[in-house]
């Protein structure tokens, strides 16, 4: 029986120990057998496709610039695993320039995980109760992954001789049922390196997500020394391929202290994984922390300070309590360009004329030129759209119109496709040059060409005017004309002092009481006015028929007769327009938060009320006024004449 539960060392497994020229090679292994003896399970940190200490970084999203995500990876290792890695821990560069991060999440991708199985006739050994080694490995690692934490990129495969292996599983479950299925006599089995080498195979041919770790747990017996060499030759292919893969031999502990069990825990010191020899009597190894580390990856999104085309580079890195980790400088190249304005429907040539054939756009600054007449129009809308040939569609901060160069408006806030140009002071024909420059929530200006505008303007005939002679005629005609007046004045005073004034001595005096009672004032009904609104541009006779007479102490002005004292008819005059009190000694307005607004001598006015003086020019939209100030009233047979300048 107990032959049969312990059988004979092979003395293969010795090799040439003694060899001279490998004394100091057997002396490492040897102080490699103590440290696994003192341990049981002896963890060895590797290195993987990723330098030591540097961070894997993945191209950047740019979908949502000027927001970028990058993803990352720390190390692979159970340090760089184990720590909570914050926002102060990290440091984007881009350019070279520090960038803000916004947020940092970490998250569990996943592994492919490979269970590779050597077996031979140290898988069934047997401890007195019946159980073999292999039964009791088998049944560590089902409770082991029965308690995985699952990853959306997760994948099982087993690589078994003797047997039926499965691969690239999504369902632990069904894993876990093909490992439970495997029974071979692994007394009749003859270890050899063809599952450790499908393994390695299969998992550096699979094709992962960025995140995506692969781990291969080998279950072997110890390897004959024909083997030594293939091993170290797979150990170096793993670690090309980023494999990490953990040894757990079943045999003999002397094994470990020669070439043959030094090969295997040389594979798991060159991947990162862990090496664990069993024989029946130990302690069975803790699983909890292998793999702990693979499957992981950081995200995180920062304001990119970009602002030009071109290829430009990202790094990051991070300091956390093992050290400093650092990524290699990315590249990304970003198309971002200024946005386009395009001028919609411009106009080619602007006539201005004494009498407008529609609509007479006007400012209400009515220019007259050297011939006495006032043109139309004097305020003309420019409307533009933008596009953005990169693609990326932002707001605006700002847009403004420029006249051969010099700014004639600017719109600080939305709607920003609606310019206005005040062309009242064009009273020569020539030719103007417009252009419209905006710019975006990035700080990138776009201008459009520039487009030339005509202006037509009537030019007055000159006056031939008088000559001397007949200057000399009219200045000796007006005097000779004056003359014959005053002459006849005073005729007539003489006639009147001496035929009418004699004979009123004649008539009685009137009653004093009823030249009092006659005298008298007559009670008036009509209002007093207080102020006149008289409209801008009205030459004609009939001006002062379209004059508004302020009656009252507070005048609301728009367009619904329902809530307007005054109504005005425009296409832009709010319902509810304007404002206008009168206090006693002044008169003040204010807007009402109309969509055309109101202006008073060209200065935009909000709710705050201000003051208006007589002279000043009124605006409701478009419709212009000048504000006259009446002390007494004024009935309605009391005509005003217009103001015609001196010339």
């Amino acid at each position: 029986m107990a032959a049969a539960s312990h059988p004979p060392v092979n003395d293969k497994h010795r090799g040439q120990f003694f060899a001279p020229d490998h004394f100091f090679r057997r002396l490492l292994v040897a102080l490699w057998a103590c440290i696994f003896l003192v341990g049981g399970f002896l963890p060895i940190g590797g290195v993987h496709s990723q330098a030591q200490g540097a961070l894997l970084v993945q191209a950047p999203d740019l979908s949502a610039f000027p927001q970028v995500t990058v993803q990352f990876k720390l190390p692979i290792s159970p340090a760089a695993a184990d720590e909570n890695l914050e926002l102060p821990d990290l440091r984007v560069l881009e350019n070279g320039q520090e960038a803000t991060i916004a947020w940092l999440e970490k998250e569990r991708s996943g592994v492919h995980f490979t269970l590779a199985i050597n077996g031979g006739r140290e898988f069934d050994w047997r401890d007195p109760d019946g159980a073999s080694n292999y039964q009791k490995l088998r049944d560590l690692i089902l409770e082991w992954t029965s308690g995985w934490a699952d990853g959306p990129e997760d994948e099982w495969s087993l690589v078994v001789s003797g047997g039926t292996s499965v691969f690239n599983l999504t369902s632990r479950t069904a894993w876990q049922n093909a490992l439970q299925a495997y029974a071979p006599d692994f007394r009749s089995l003859a270890p050899d390196l063809s599952s450790l080498a499908t393994a390695i195979k299969l998992a550096e041919a699979r094709v992962v997500p960025f995140g995506v770790d692969k781990g291969v747990l080998y279950l072997t017996t110890p390897p004959t020394v024909s083997q030594i060499d293939e091993i170290f030759a797979t150990a170096q292919q793993a670690r090309a391929a980023g494999i990490q893969v953990h040894v757990w031999m079943i045999g003999d502990p002397i094994y470990v202290l020669d070439d043959q069990g030094g090969s295997l825990l040389a594979l798991a010191e060159q991947t990162g994984g862990t090496f664990f020899q069993f024989s029946g009597p130990e302690t069975l190894p803790e699983t909890r922390s292998m793999l702990s580390d693979l499957g992981f990856l950081h995200t995180l999104q920062y304001e990119s300070l970009v602002r030009s085309p071109g290829t430009h580079s990202l790094q990051i890195s991070a300091d956390l309590d093992q050290g400093t980790y650092q990524g290699d400088p990315v590249p990304f190249y970003l198309d971002i360009r200024p946005p386009q304005p395009i001028l919609v429907d411009p106009p080619g040539v602007i006539s201005r004329s004494e009498d407008p054939a529609g609509p007479a756009i006007t400012s209400g600054a009515l220019m007259v030129h050297d011939g006495g007449v006032s043109l139309y129009p004097d305020l003309i809308f420019i409307q533009i759209m933008v596009g953005f040939p990169d693609g990326r569609v932002r707001e605006l901060a700002s847009s403004r119109l420029l006249v051969n160069g010099v700014v004639m408006d600017v719109n600080p806030l939305p709607p920003f496709d609606v310019l206005s140009w005040d062309i009242s002071k064009l009273t020569q024909p020539g030719e103007q040059t417009l252009e419209v420059e905006v710019v975006d929530a990035w700080g990138l200006v776009g201008r459009t060409n520039e487009y030339p505008v005509r202006i037509d303007v009537p030019i007055p005939e000159d006056d031939p005017g008088l000559s001397t002679r007949q200057i000399t005629m009219l200045i000796g005609g007006g005097f000779a004309g004056l003359g014959v007046l005053a002459l006849l004045a005073w005729g007539a005073v003489r006639w009147v002092k001496q035929h009418i004034k004699p004979l009123l001595k004649w008539f009685p005096p009137r009653d004093p009481e009823r030249k009092q009672a006659r005298s008298a004032p007559v009670s008036s009904v009509i209002d007093p006015v207080l102020a006149t609104l008289i409209p801008l541009g009205r030459l004609d006779p009939q001006w002062e028929e379209g004059a508004i007479r302020i009656t009252k102490h507070r005048v609301v002005f728009g367009g619904d007769p329902r809530q307007a004292d005054v109504v005005l008819a425009g296409p832009d005059v709010g319902r509810v327009q304007a404002c206008l009190t009168y206090d006693g000694q002044g008169f003040w307005l204010a807007d009402l938060g109309s969509p055309s607004g109101t202006w008073v001598s060209y200065s935009r006015v909000g709710r705050q009320v201000v003051r208006v003086r007589s002279g000043d020019m009124v605006h409701f939209g478009n419709c212009g006024f000048r504000f006259t100030m009446v002390k007494n009233t004024l009935p309605d047979d009391v005509h005003i004449q217009p103001y015609e300048p001196l010339l």
